[in-house]
């Protein structure tokens, strides 16, 4: 069975966001993007320097991109919650916002290489950053919402035009 236009976007999103290394000329090296399998408990990597974290929000009708035909196409904006999470090494010696800064640049960049992914979207937003802590397990990061646009058939969402 085919995937819906929503899943290839993701999926997309993903691949995009594995291509984040020092090799393909980034300042970070992600090791790990995830998507959470389960509700109960968290499935971060635990040693991972540098990691991304995706995870699906609601669906809201955009209107705006909505049309009238046989059938008709519906639009939607999806809520991706795209989270930078970075472990510091006790070597580390660049101070953590300067790190995190370059890892939101990359993150950036990456979003917004393709905007329409491939012709699957029709735009790509991102809000802002807002960074977070946690001493207790390890690692800081920044998180930002991020909405990507899409519309397709109204009876079919595997399907657009």
């Amino acid at each position: 069975m085919a995937d819906t236009i929503l899943d290839q976007i993701i999926d997309k999103l993903v691949l995009a966001l594995k291509t984040i290394t020092v090799a393909n000329g980034y300042n970070t090296e992600v090791v790990s993007v995830y998507e959470p399998a389960t509700i109960a408990g968290s499935q971060r990597p635990p040693s991972v320097t540098f990691s991304v974290e995706l995870v699906q929000g609601d669906e809201v009708r955009n209107d705006d991109w909505a049309a009238a035909g046989n059938p008709p196409l519906v639009g939607w904006d999806v809520v991706l919650p795209i989270s930078m999470i970075y472990r510091p090494s006790d070597k580390e010696t660049d101070p953590i916002r300067h790190v995190l800064n370059l890892f939101w640049a990359d993150v950036t960049k990456v979003l917004q290489a393709d905007p329409l992914w491939d012709g699957l979207a029709l735009d790509t937003n991102i809000g802002d950053p807002v960074s977070f802590i946690d001493a207790a397990d390890g690692y800081v990061g920044k998180t930002a919402i991020t909405v990507i646009t899409y519309r397709h058939y109204e009876n079919d969402p595997y399907t657009q035009p």
